[in-house]
This record gives C-alpha cells, sequence and structure tokens, in this order.
C-alpha cells in the first residue's frame, strides 16, 4: 500500500509540473509562425499594404510611389521621427509609415479653409504654372459662400488662378461673405431659435 502512495504521489509531482509548461502554450505571449506587417501610405486616401512574414524573416522595405513625391524611408510612428531597421528580424506584428517629400520642380499648395474643424486639402502643382480650377476646393460652410481665395491671411491680395503661378510652397487661404437666408447675431455668429 505504501509503495502505490509513493507511485501515485510521484505520479500527481509529474502531472502537477507539466500543467504550467502546458498553459504557458497558450497564453497570448506564445511565439506565432507568421506575423502582419502593415504599410501605411500615410496620406489622405493612400490606403494600405499588409504582408504576412514567418516569424524571424527580414520586412522588406516596400518601393511604393505616389505621384509628385519621392519616398523618404519607413518609420514606426505616423509623425515619421522613428525610422524603421530592416535588419530587425520580424518577431511581432509591425505597422510602417511612410514619409514622403515633394520632388525636385515641385511646390505644396495648401488650401486653408478657415474653419474649425475643416481640415487642410493639399496639393502638388508644377512649380511656374497655374493651379488647375479642376483642383481648386469648394467648401460651402452653414450660412456662407466661399468669395475666393488669397495670397494673405488677412485676405487683401486674392489669388488669381488664370494668370498667377505657382513660385514655391504656398498657402492659400478662403473667404467667405455671410448668405442673407441665414439670421446672425450682431458679432456675424448664426443665430439659432432655439
Amino acid at each position: 500500500m505504501k509503495k502505490r502512495k509513493c507511485v501515485l504521489a510521484a505520479f500527481l509531482c509529474v502531472i502537477l509540473a507539466l500543467v504550467p509548461l502546458a498553459l504557458a502554450g497558450c497564453g497570448a505571449d506564445a511565439a506565432k509562425d507568421y506575423y502582419t506587417v502593415k504599410y501605411v501610405l500615410n496620406y489622405d486616401g493612400g490606403g494600405e499594404r499588409v504582408v504576412s512574414l514567418p516569424s524571424g524573416a527580414h520586412a522588406v522595405s516596400w518601393r511604393a510611389t505616389r505621384d509628385d513625391y519621392d519616398l523618404g524611408g519607413w518609420f514606426t510612428d505616423p509623425e515619421c521621427t522613428k525610422k524603421y531597421d530592416f535588419s530587425e528580424r520580424v518577431n511581432s506584428d509591425r505597422t510602417l509609415y511612410a514619409a514622403w517629400s515633394v520632388k525636385p520642380g515641385m511646390a505644396t499648395v495648401t488650401f486653408d479653409f478657415r474653419v474649425a474643424g475643416k481640415a487642410n486639402k493639399t496639393l502638388v502643382a508644377r512649380k511656374e504654372s497655374k493651379i488647375g480650377t479642376k483642383y481648386v476646393p469648394d467648401y460651402k460652410p452653414f450660412g456662407m459662400t466661399l468669395t475666393g481665395w488669397y495670397k494673405d491671411k488677412d485676405r487683401t491680395d486674392e489669388w488669381n488662378f488664370d494668370t498667377d503661378t505657382v513660385s514655391g510652397d504656398i498657402t492659400l487661404y478662403a473667404g467667405y461673405d455671410y448668405t442673407s437666408a441665414v439670421e446672425r447675431n450682431p458679432d456675424g455668429s448664426v443665430k439659432y431659435d432655439n
């Protein structure tokens, strides 16, 4: 009887020793056979590409393209401050962000809507060329009409799309008139019934 108790006790000890090892393999930190690398093009409407790689493989520096821009590398943050080292082996899922720079001979044109919550629109134009009217945004905030785009924040120097040419990076500022269809307070803000 004593012999059976010793064998049973030894058997239970072995089982109890193996249970933590078996449970460790089921944890969230368990190594995977494959990981995903997500390449985010990092501009409005740019999209992304997802690649599955075996554990320990090297990610490839995807040669993504964008009209009028040069790819400046892949980074681990959307602000492109931490460059990704492609000599590292992939041992976890990762997201990479593209950095872009305007090609030589091109300039960035920023349309500043001057409306809270409305993001600026940017485009790239060839230097010494005009901005095509089909690329000019036409935004209509509630109770206002867009009157034109200006070279200065005070809206004293209007951009002429027929004659003005882009000489370098520039910001154009929206000018608006209030519509008479909307009742206003003395300070110009929209008057609401409630």
